[in-house]
């Protein structure tokens, strides 16, 4: 009895080992930029730098990772992931590691942008690729579980950070960070991705009649439409904490209560994603309905915070906001997988992110000076809720193909 438990532990662990990769991915990727903050002060203080320009530095990230994704996407069509996610993990450390050598900010710059480039080489444009790579059935399973990993990431690393900050310096800590990367992204593609090989890949490609290339991709109305939904939610994402503490703040609210409130977005958020991995590829006949569902929800969301400051409001609002952000991270990939042609999905995605930098990048600054000229972010709601209707207008406008009737 014990020999078929352990067999049958041993086969879910086989299963599932690449999705736990992803999740390692994730969580040492975009998780890992969400310890940022901390470094900023301290940082600042160190090299005798604004506030302003460390901020930056999130901002130059997303400049790079619009510029890379559609290369990236390109490239890794095709081609096979491990060895580009194992550069990823190599670069990105090396970065930290430079980071915590140099003596000017010159090259603290040059060493961020190593580490941001490394993180992009094993982050979401690889990451989904593999896993719809990998699997045929259960993939939107597989996403969601990857997509926990940033809400685990968003749990763990602040603590680890913060007593790695408290009980040595600064650079040190960057060290002990490069070897985190090391370990967990090197040592997860190493020891649990499994990928279609070169050959499997180049059989695949090949046996495919349909020619595909970039041009084809600007006449399919999907395209678009997947591009609006994905520059509206991410840039709103992009957004999220940025504007609601001080919100929460401006309304009359405490520290330990706009606190309360972002991590009960938080939680809804790791449920969202949940959500999904229950569902799994039982979603998949309602998938438009259930996207619209949750671009509707989003909306709502807004609209409430639009109209109302009190607390029990403000709480249904930043419930409903970090859930429908949750469930929409791995959503997002798995909507592609089904309208597009798997041997095109890195570019599409890669070219997708491009699309999605002109509002995360103007966003945050518009939102500023609008707090700044009249002391609060209501403006700010308004077109926020103005863009979730165009998303869910986008979603509606989806056009299936004959060989996809699953999203009638």
């Amino acid at each position: 009895m014990s020999t078929v438990t352990e067999k049958n532990n041993e086969s879910m662990l086989k299963q599932w080992s690449t999705a736990l990769a992803a999740l390692v991915f994730q969580a040492l990727g975009m998780g890992l930029i969400g310890v940022y903050g901390f470094y900023v002060t301290p940082v600042a203080e160190q090299f005798d730098v604004s506030i302003a320009a460390m901020n930056s530095g999130l901002a130059l990230l997303l400049l790079l990772s619009g510029v890379m994704s559609p290369l990236l996407g390109r490239f890794i069509d095709g081609s096979e992931l491990k060895p580009v996610i194992l550069s990823g993990a190599l670069i990105a450390a090396l970065g930290l590691v430079m980071a915590a050598w140099v003596n000017s900010f010159s090259l603290l710059i040059v060493a961020f942008l190593l580490f941001s480039m490394g993180v992009i080489l094993y982050g979401p444009v690889v990451c989904n690729l593999l896993l719809v790579r990998g699997y045929q059935t259960n993939r939107a399973r597989a996403l969601a579980i990857a997509a926990i990993g940033v809400s685990f990431a968003s749990i763990l690393l602040p603590v680890l950070v913060a007593a790695l900050l408290n009980g040595m310096h600064w650079q040190t800590s960057l060290l002990v960070l490069a070897g985190l990367v090391v370990i967990g992204v090197g040592g997860g593609a190493l020891f649990l991705v499994r990928e279609p090989s070169r050959i499997e890949l180049q059989e695949t490609n090949t046996t495919d009649s349909q020619e595909v290339n970039v041009s084809g991709f600007f006449g399919d109305v999907n395209f678009w439409m997947m591009g609006i939904v994905t520059a509206v939610l991410m840039s709103i994402m992009s957004l999220f904490a940025l504007i609601l503490v001080p919100h929460f703040l401006s309304v009359g609210l405490d520290n330990s209560q706009a606190a309360l409130l972002m991590a009960s977005s938080g939680l809804t958020g790791l449920c969202g994603k949940t959500c999904l991995a229950y569902l799994s590829d039982r979603i998949r006949p309602y998938l438009k309905g259930f996207a619209l569902f949750v671009c509707a929800e989003l909306l709502l969301g807004w609209i409430v915070l639009l109209n109302f400051d009190s607390m029990p409001m403000m709480t249904l609002a930043t419930v409903m906001l970090g859930f429908g952000h949750g469930a929409f991270i791995p959503l997002l990939p798995y909507m592609n997988s089904v309208l597009f042609e798997e041997q095109t999905l890195g570019r599409i995605s890669g070219l997708h992110m491009a699309m999605m930098m002109p509002p995360a990048l103007i966003g945050p600054w518009l939102a500023g000076r609008h707090f700044d000229e009249v002391g609060s972010y209501y403006g700010v709601f308004l077109a926020l809720s103005i863009a979730m209707l165009l998303a869910v207008v986008s979603v509606f406008l989806l056009k299936t193909r004959a060989s996809q009737p699953i999203l009638t």
